[in-house]
């Protein structure tokens, strides 16, 4: 009798990974193919085995605008920054560090090491490094940093950090605003003597106790202080309408 054919093993299938999504993303992708075909998910259901061409489609175009396209992220281009902010943030850097701070901050890109800055701006790496320290103590620019597990050195990369450049510059504006306003109240109420020399200003009461006489021995003159005035309250004026667009409180 022939011998009974024994059955054929085969080894079992390895189940393909499954794409990573974000919560968010599977959100997304649920709602296409559903909206593509309403019987393809019921009861938690998982996509028909089968698809057509014009569902594959679909599919891979809503995977896509979820973020996903066969389990990898897709990359999506960094939304351009106002331009008004950006010129908000580099005239503080400027304030802060300089014409060569700004050229650094410029340099940086979407992160730079302090070697590649140094190319960039033809700046010493020593004078590169101390200005990204000073503008790092502002909170101008950021750092991540990698160890070289080889030689135990650490990799620093730079990135300019335009929100909280904006933010520290509107902060520092403010802070402005309030001087400005105490000097402006001063300088209304206030009469001055100054010597013509420009050794010293003094009001009234301190003026008296000095004899009216400087240090140097001219004698103090009244001072009209009607330019003063104007160009405290252009600075304030020009102050409340940068705040103002930027929806700072006053």
């Amino acid at each position: 009798m022939p011998s009974a054919i024994r059955p054929r093993k085969t080894a079992p299938r390895a189940s393909a990974a499954k794409p990573k999504f974000s919560a968010n993303a599977a959100t997304v992708l649920k709602t296409k193919i559903l909206a593509l075909k309403p019987a393809v998910l019921k009861s938690g259901a998982g996509p028909p085995k089968v698809l057509g061409a014009k569902a594959k489609v679909a599919i891979s175009a809503a995977m896509l605008k979820a973020g996903s396209v066969n389990g990898e992220s897709a990359e999506i281009a960094p939304a351009k920054p106002n331009p008004q902010d950006l010129k908000k943030a580099f005239e503080f850097v400027s304030s802060v560090a300089g014409r060569k701070g700004l050229k650094v901050v410029k340099s940086l890109g979407d992160g730079a090491t302090d070697e590649t800055v140094e190319k960039q701006t033809g700046f010493k790496v020593s004078e590169v490094r101390h200005l990204l320290n000073v503008l790092h103590n502002r909170g101008i620019v950021e750092y991540t940093r990698e160890k070289n597990m080889t030689t135990g050195w650490f990799t620093y990369t730079w990135k300019f950090n335009l929100d909280r450049s904006t933010k520290n510059f509107l902060a520092a504006k403010l802070k402005r605003h309030e001087a400005l306003s105490a000097a402006l109240a001063r300088e209304s109420t206030t009469q001055f003597y100054a010597c013509p020399k420009g050794c010293t200003r003094l009001d009234f009461a301190e003026a008296s106790e000095k004899e009216f006489k400087c240090a140097c021995g001219k004698k103090l003159a009244f001072q009209d202080n009607a330019k003063r005035l104007v160009e405290l309250k252009d600075e304030l004026e020009a102050i409340r309408g940068l705040l103002a667009n930027s929806n700072a409180k006053l």
